[in-house]
């Protein structure tokens, strides 16, 4: 079965993955502003198009929910800013600040898990490989017999 992990996306100013786009928009290298998502997902539905009757559905839905985590965080970053004075100009900034440590937090969470699955698939194939002997019970020698007294 071919697997999502050979899509690639290709724009004006990215050639990768979608782990590494969205990795590289978490750390502050690429601004989410340039990050064309409407061609992304014109992309994705082309390759998913093309390749539909041997994309892994697990694969293909972990990619949909990271091409939606930077939709989510684009439209957020693009919604206007409401310009507020005194004491809700600080409630503002402390919930700017708040959604920040959350989308921060959700993330870290993400990657954690994305740990998991990955020592939960080196796992899988660790354990595909051992073998356990078979023991058959035929000797007479190892056997006990209990007679009747």
């Amino acid at each position: 079965m071919n697997n999502n992990i050979d899509f690639k996306i290709k724009t004006n100013n990215f050639d990768s993955s979608i782990d590494k786009l969205l990795r590289n928009v978490k750390e502050d290298i690429i601004n989410i502003e340039l990050v064309p998502i409407t061609e992304i997902i014109a992309q994705y539905l082309q390759y998913i198009v093309k390749n539909k009757s041997s994309i892994d559905l697990s694969i293909a839905g972990k990619t949909i929910a990271e091409i939606a985590i930077m939709l989510k965080m684009k439209s957020e970053n693009l919604l206007p800013r409401l310009e507020v004075k005194n004491r809700d100009e600080e409630d503002d900034e402390y919930n700017d600040f708040m959604i920040l440590k959350e989308k921060e937090a959700y993330l870290k969470e993400y990657d954690k898990f994305q740990k998991v699955v990955e020592y939960l698939k080196e796992r899988e194939g660790t354990q595909n490989n051992i073998y356990f002997p078979t023991i058959e019970n035929n000797d007479k020698e190892g056997s006990i017999e209990i007679q009747k007294v």
